[in-house]
């Protein structure tokens, strides 16, 4: 029913003719906007170690004659914790839901009265140093054991890695469904693709500022150039055969997406 609704509150209309495009600005279908997903397009440009390793993972699990599906979830754990490492870093509300105090209390010395309003700094607490030594580095390593393969979060953050999606009851009702959304996005994105830095005039790398931020009520980066290439040869094939499996759960999310099916059906 809120995928119902949502679709007919939001213009369908999509201007760019990408698969990229459409993942990145996926809006238009779950929710999800450019605010959070352009994120993680981002970030694999500063640390291709981080793209590579996704990508191995990928191409072990999944291989190559398939899109990713959500079967395939418990045997990705390097993209799940991805998906906490970009929640925690790059948080879309810098600031929680604001509260009200029930009763005096004292925190470090200060008094809060009761009735007063408190807001979350969410964006300072996913950047802890008691949590996160290296809190200003990506590195979805430290959301997983030293097997790899065992989630694992700060007891603080309630084993979801950050507190971007709020606190007790009026925490973000739909984080499971933000989750599995971006879970199936990034593995996605980078099965299909490689993301590197473009080339200036002369031939040199032009290095995206990961501090350069639109801010506001929500953060989303600042304007920034991206090379983005077929992670293997056949990519445009394998996803024309995979779609058109009626059963493929692929489907689903391929028109769910419709400037991916813009790109790739003939």
């Amino acid at each position: 029913m809120f995928m119902k609704l949502n679709d007919g509150a939001k213009d369908i209309h999509v201007k760019d003719d990408s698969f990229v495009g459409g993942l990145v600005q996926d809006e238009k279908r779950h929710g999800l906007s450019k605010k959070e997903s352009t994120h993680y397009a981002i970030f694999p440009q500063e640390q291709k170690r981080v793209m590579r390793k996704a990508q191995d993972e990928l191409d072990e699990v999944v291989g190559r004659e398939r899109l990713p599906t959500f079967e395939d979830k418990e045997r990705l754990p390097y993209i799940r914790a991805m998906v906490k490492e970009i929640l925690r870093r790059r948080p879309v509300g810098p600031l929680g839901v604001p509260r009200r105090a029930t009763q005096d209390d004292w925190c470090e010395g200060y008094l809060i009265p009761k009735g007063a309003t408190i807001i979350p700094n969410v964006w300072a607490m996913n950047r802890d140093p008691d949590l996160f030594p290296d809190f200003d580095n990506f590195r979805p390593e430290r959301f997983l054991d030293e097997t790899g393969q065992v989630d694992t979060a700060p007891a603080d953050t309630h084993e979801m890695g950050h507190v971007t999606y709020g606190f007790g009851r009026r925490i973000c009702a739909g984080y499971n469904f933000a989750n599995q959304v971006l879970f199936i996005q990034i593995a996605m994105l980078l099965w299909a693709f490689n993301f590197d830095k473009p080339l200036d005039s002369e031939g040199k790398p032009i290095t995206p500022v990961l501090t350069s931020i639109e801010a506001g009520i929500v953060v989303l980066p600042g304007p920034f150039d991206c090379e983005i290439t077929p992670h293997f040869l056949d990519v445009a094939e394998v996803i024309n055969c995979d779609v058109s499996d009626e059963r493929h759960e692929s489907k689903m999310w391929f028109n769910a997406i419709p400037t991916f099916r813009q790109a790739f059906v003939k």
